[in-house]
């Protein structure tokens, strides 16, 4: 039972260090729509499901989404702007 309990420790440990790791800065660049919504959620397994995630993270701030067709936002664009991303940073309270 011991071993048991210190390897969980183990990782929750290896866990925490990851996390700390992917809090890294997001830069204010151009991003493909995918790979911000991998910065966003890096441990998230499927790629979709990070997408989907980011996308009703946007749509569920409709002060975001009004703030964002300001910057000439298309929805069906691949990709977010530097303007984009810096906004949905600032109002999803990330970095």
């Amino acid at each position: 039972m011991i071993a048991s309990n210190s390897s969980n420790d183990c990782r929750m440990k290896k866990t925490r260090i990851k996390s700390i790791k992917s809090k890294s800065m997001i830069e204010d660049r151009d991003y493909l729509k995918q790979e911000l919504a991998d910065q966003f959620y890096p441990f998230t397994a499927d790629p979709n499901s990070r997408k989907k995630a980011l996308w009703r993270e946007i749509n569920g701030c409709p002060e975001l989404v009004t703030a964002l067709k300001e910057l000439h936002w298309n929805r069906r664009a691949h990709s977010y702007t530097r303007l984009q991303v810096r906004m949905i940073k600032e109002m999803l309270c990330r970095d």
